[in-house]
């Protein structure tokens, strides 16, 4: 049977989005919408932990400040309103029927060597190839095509190393069999630990010999028919670089003739240098890969060289020459099919607005708000609490990618007929810790593995306000049930860390304050039946299975060996996780029939019925209010039209462009938007042409007609009339202007109509006098 401190409450396949969703605004006011706070006292039922805030140079040296709870500055103890704020907000998620939110690049991977279906990389490796993964600005992600890898011995490798002055023996002394090296303990190398199963060590034990640039030739002990591709350093060949990567088992030496599995890995790697060219990555498949690989020590260590060397890749290509998936190992992970976000039902998946968004906000990109209720700090209520010393967890779980826990699976007994996986599955839903009767613990003993904590004692107090801003009523009432799961005593939030062994356990207790005194006289479980109402107009009921798991779980006091990790191992005989999975069994989901919620609208139904009379009441005045604030503004903005039209006709365009607007400012119209682009242009036309005569006369003159046009329209924009001295400018600007045209731009000058307009201007034939000047 699989065990674990965790289960899931079901995802519901519909979602809840208020039709109130598009409406929300900070600076409008819903007309029914209530104000006022909660006094909320919080009491640990179990030793609570929230971590100070700290740098990563304190987590590294795991300082007093990184262990310490959170804490102000003259040394009050308080759990920030963000914590208090997001295990509230799962809550209100859940009982109204809201979105999971899952990052939507985050990917899983496998490696299941014996599932050939699952795992195909071992029995398809025609379009297999090596390559550097490379980032610039220019092409973005792409790698270097460097064609089929090489492979070369640990043997070989030895004698080349020695060469270069490493100790002898050096990768025989550490992976082979008979070396008496453990690969399954953490090594020490001048003053770092390092897994010596990783890429990471390899490099770290052949620091300073070159691996780089180098000359390969075929490799004559090692190569074979079928095996053509091992090669050895040599003083001539093709150039390449020597790549490791991770070391899962020790090798067997001298290589017997027919390999078995505990054959060991007894080969490196040499990348040619580039063969074809670059081939394209997305910003979007890198940065899923990224969630695969980006908490391994290897991916650490190449990920910082993206932008220089490069990161050294396995790869293999479809039809098209596209890349269809790739790793930083021979036989690397293979990424399921789907996220975790596209294994969600159809409406989690959807942009509008559910009700928590609509309460709590949302900072996604395309679709932020603000929220509408905040929470304060809860500050302890003593000054000097009692502190647990020293409490030694290890606090990790299974990955996600444990698709027995976490994809949604079918049987008996807990033993699926046929694992669904990432590929082809759904998700369990949303990953919740039972509450536990007492704490329990696992700890290694390492500083590295293991994490301290200091968390205050069972029964330390704390107290906080939340503030809450233009809720409708049924808003409220979710607030108040999400708070107090619906009015069930027996229930108890988790805050802090340390949920999987039991620390963190609160029990809330709350005080609510309505600004508006006509709501005053209600009870909080009235306004808790509004939000069960709603809901149940909806089709949504509180009795649904996955809210009754969300208070079975939150309720319960669980204990023993059932509900604790599993024991993981490097040794597959001791991991408990690869013995479960080989017995295709699965986590039984938890048991939901204690968690029935009492309903409450039958019971407040009056109340209710006359919380939303008064609501009614309220949006009709404020209807009327509205009604009357209208005409109001669209009297005043007539006014102001009417202004800004005569200044426009008098062409006082600047004054007339602040009136128009003010009226826009208003009552945004298309009409008042097209006046002011009108006056607008105008307003540019003038001043295009206040300039000087002589500014004028000398821009470029394109042809007769053109000059004209514009001389008349600049004395009309200006009211200037021209004087003899002026038209005696003119006529000499004109002359010199035809006398420098070429032969054939002449030609279109000599018409004698094109003229006509600026000899009545001018009060002479200028036709005759120009066409004279040649």
């Amino acid at each position: 049977m699989i065990r674990a401190p965790y289960n899931f409450v079901p995802v519901s396949d519909e979602v809840f989005f208020p039709e109130w969703a598009e409406s929300l605004s900070q600076d409008v006011p819903f007309s029914d919408g209530v104000s006022g706070t909660i006094k909320l006292h919080i009491t640990a039922r179990s030793p609570v932990f929230v971590r100070n805030g700290h740098t990563e140079k304190d987590k590294d040296l795991s300082t007093s400040g990184y262990k310490s709870f959170s804490k102000t500055s003259d040394g009050r103890y308080f759990i920030p309103g963000t914590s208090i704020k997001g295990a509230v907000r799962n809550v209100l998620e859940i009982m109204s029927f809201g979105k999971m939110r899952l990052d939507t690049n985050r990917k899983f991977a496998q490696r299941e060597w014996d599932n050939d279906v699952l795992y195909d990389l071992k029995s398809k490796q025609n379009n297999f190839y090596c390559g550097w993964l490379k980032w610039n600005v220019s092409d973005g992600y792409h790698i270097e095509n460097c064609g089929k890898p090489y492979r070369i011995a640990h043997t070989k490798l030895d004698e080349y190393f020695e060469k270069q002055g490493a100790e002898p023996d050096l990768f025989r002394n550490k992976f082979s069999i008979d070396s008496g090296f453990n690969l399954n303990r953490e090594v020490e190398y001048r003053g770092h630990e390092y897994d010596p199963k990783t890429a990471l060590f390899k490099y770290a034990i052949t620091s300073g010999i070159k691996l780089d640039n180098l000359r390969f030739k075929k490799d004559a002990d090692y190569s074979k028919p079928r095996k053509k591709n091992r090669v050895e350093v040599s003083d001539d060949g093709f150039e390449g670089d020597i790549v490791f990567t991770g070391q899962p088992n020790q090798w067997s030496f001298p290589r017997p003739e027919i390999l078995t599995s505990d054959a060991g890995k007894f080969y490196d790697f040499v990348f040619k240098k580039k063969q074809e060219k670059d081939i394209k990555l997305s910003d979007e498949d890198f940065k899923k890969y990224e969630s695969i690989y980006s908490r391994s020590d290897d991916w650490r260590l190449w990920v910082n060289k993206i932008t220089s060397s490069g990161m050294p890749v396995f790869f293999r290509l479809d039809e098209q020459g596209k890349i269809y998936d790739w790793g930083l190992a021979f036989l690397y992970k293979l990424p399921y099919k789907k996220t975790p976000y596209e294994t969600l039902p159809s409406e989690h998946r959807c942009n509008d607005y559910d009700l928590a968004d609509c309460m709590f906000g949302t900072n996604e990109k395309k679709n932020a708000i603000k929220g509408r209720v905040s929470f304060g700090h809860a500050f302890c209520m003593e000054r000097n609490p009692m502190i647990v010393e020293n409490v030694r967890l290890v606090l990790s779980s299974p990955k996600a990618s444990y698709y027995p826990t976490y994809i949604k699976q079918t049987g008996r007994n807990g033993i699926a007929d046929a694992y669904k996986t990432y590929n082809d599955g759904v998700i369990s839903g949303w990953k919740r810790y039972p509450i536990r009767e007492s704490v329990w613990s696992i700890n290694t003993g390492s500083d590295r593995l293991d994490t301290v904590l200091y968390p205050l004692e069972e029964n330390t107090k704390f107290v906080s306000t939340v503030k809450f801003h233009n809720l409708k009523l049924c808003e409220l009432g979710a607030l108040l049930s999400a708070l107090s799961f619906h009015g069930n005593e027996n229930c108890f939030h988790q805050l802090g860390q340390g949920k999987p062994f039991g620390y963190g356990k609160v029990k809330m207790s709350l005080v609510l304050n309505i600004n508006d005194e006509r709501y005053r006289k209600y009870s909080k479980e009235v306004f808790m039946a509004c939000f069960e109402n709603k809901m149940a107009e909806k089709d949504f009921l509180i009795t649904d299975d996955s809210i009754c798991r969300l208070v079975a779980m939150s309720k319960c006091n669980v204990s023993g060996r059932r509900y604790e990790y599993m024991r993981m191992s490097n040794i597959p005989m001791d991991n408990e996780f690869l013995q479960e999975k080989e017995q295709k069994r699965y986590l039984l989901p938890f048991e939901g029939r204690q968690g029935l919620l009492t309903r409450l609208y039958p019971t407040f139904c009056n109340e209710v019925t006359e919380m939303e009379k008064i609501s009614k009441d309220i949006r009709e005045k404020n209807l009327e209010r509205k009604q009357f604030l209208m005409q109001e503004a669209e009297r005043l903005q007539q006014e102001v039209l009417s202004e800004a039209l005569v200044l426009a006709q008098s062409g006082n365009y600047v004054d007339a462009i602040k009136k128009y607007e003010l009226a826009y400012s208003r009552q945004p119209e298309e009409s008042i938007q097209n006046s002011i682009k009108d006056c607008t242009e105008k307003l540019e036309e003038l001043n295009k042409y206040k300039i000087s005569f002589d500014v004028l006369l000398y821009r470029n003159i394109s042809s007769i007609p053109a000059f004209t046009g514009v001389l008349k329209k600049w004395m009309k924009i200006n009211a200037y009339v021209l004087n003899d001295e002026d038209k005696q400018k003119t006529k000499d600007r004109l002359i010199a202007t035809y006398q420098q045209l070429k032969k054939g731009d002449r030609k279109k000058w000599d018409n004698k109509k094109l003229w006509n307009e600026i000899s009545d201007l001018l009060g002479e034939d200028l036709y005759n006098i120009v066409l004279k000047s040649k």
